[in-house]
Order: C-alpha cells, then sequence, then structure tokens
C-alpha cells in the first residue's frame, strides 16, 4: 500500500489485530505514485483501483473473459503510447524519473503537492495510532542510488524527517546506516569464470 491506502487499511482493521506498534514503511515511490493517478489528477487509476470492484454490475462483468480481454487490450494501448512498445521497462523509466524528481528537485512544485499529499496521509495514520494508543514508528527506505551520495539524493529523507521530527512522530532512516556502511565495506571483486571447452 501506498500512503493514500494506508489510512484506510488502518481505519478498516488497524483496530482488529490490537497490534502492540505500527510500522510505517515509507518508499519513495508511494510519494511519486501520485503523480500519475486520477485522483490525483493524473491519468492512471493504478493497479489496485483498477482491480477493486465496487457495484455488483462491475462484480458480474470482472468474471467476464470477453470484459476481461477488452479492457486488457484497451490497457495495453495505453501504456504502451505512454510508455513506449517495451512497457515494462518504460515505466521502469519512469519511476525512476519521478523519484530522481523527488530526489533532485524537491522545490519542484508537484513534488511539494506530492509531499502534502504523503505527509497529510501519515499524520490520518498518526492521529488514528494516538485515538487507538498505539505507538507509530516510521521507517525511510532510500534507493540504492541514494546509497552512493545521500549528500545530494537525500533531499526526500530529510522532508520526511523534518515532518516527523516536528510531531514527534520517531522515524528511522535507514540512508545514513546503509550509506556508511557502503563507503566502509571493502569493494567486492568478482571475477568472471574461465570458459573451457
Amino acid at each position: 500500500y501506498s500512503q493514500w491506502q494506508q489510512p484506510i487499511v488502518m481505519a478498516k482493521e488497524g483496530a482488529r489485530y490490537q497490534p502492540d506498534v505500527v510500522v510505517l514503511g515509507l518508499v519513495l515511490n508511494d510519494v511519486t505514485e501520485m503523480f500519475h493517478l486520477t485522483r490525483f489528477g493524473g491519468p492512471e487509476e493504478g493497479f489496485q483501483m483498477r482491480h477493486a470492484a465496487s457495484t455488483w454490475i462491475e462484480r458480474v462483468f470482472e468474471k467476464s473473459a470477453i470484459v476481461y480481454q477488452v479492457q486488457n487490450v484497451t490497457r495495453e494501448i495505453k501504456a504502451k503510447r505512454r510508455l513506449g512498445e517495451d512497457v515494462r521497462l518504460g515505466a521502469i523509466k519512469q519511476q525512476a524519473l519521478d523519484v530522481e524528481t523527488l530526489m533532485r528537485k524537491p522545490d519542484q512544485p508537484n513534488v511539494k503537492t506530492a509531499w502534502d499529499f504523503a505527509l497529510a496521509d501519515l499524520q490520518k495514520i498518526a492521529d488514528q495510532c494516538a485515538a487507538l494508543d498505539i505507538p507509530l514508528l516510521v521507517v525511510a527506505f532510500p534507493f540504492a542510488v541514494q546509497v552512493q551520495d545521500p549528500g545530494t539524493l537525500g533531499a526526500p529523507q530529510r522532508v520526511l524527517s523534518h515532518y516527523a521530527g516536528a510531531r514527534g512522530i520517531p522515524c528511522f532512516d535507514l540512508l545514513p546506516p546503509l550509506a556508511s556502511a557502503a563507503h566502509t565495506a571493502a569493494p567486492v571483486q568478482v571475477q568472471s569464470p574461465e570458459l573451457k571447452g
């Protein structure tokens, strides 16, 4: 789940399991996903929304092989228009570009808007946890590229840490310890095996 989905799940399921602690993991694409979703002004409905049936007629059509095939062809055409002929590679490039924007251009208006949504949803979860008297811990997971240059590319973690710190929400940023470990570790030597035969 992304941040916009987590308060919904927490509201429906949170108290049911009576957790001792809620650990919320944030990955950068959770924030940038919003750039693409229709509910936030983007062109896509997203995987979960595409696969959620909310009315009885949708549930009936969901089981129709013909409807399924038409929907798949339509999605594939839209995806190829947006991402190129190799949809998987295009999606990887698009996601990397968005995350890079989050890292390199933290003051860009759409980045600030995405953070506004993500942090508002984080606050909803914090409020839900407080109402249930459950401790909340936020864990920020970095992208691998950030580990090589945390000073330049660590803006997203700084945004999250600043927000959480100002509100007394414990936040564990994995970027500093991973970057430290990467810089102190001995380089790995990979030798290719000799080909025989």
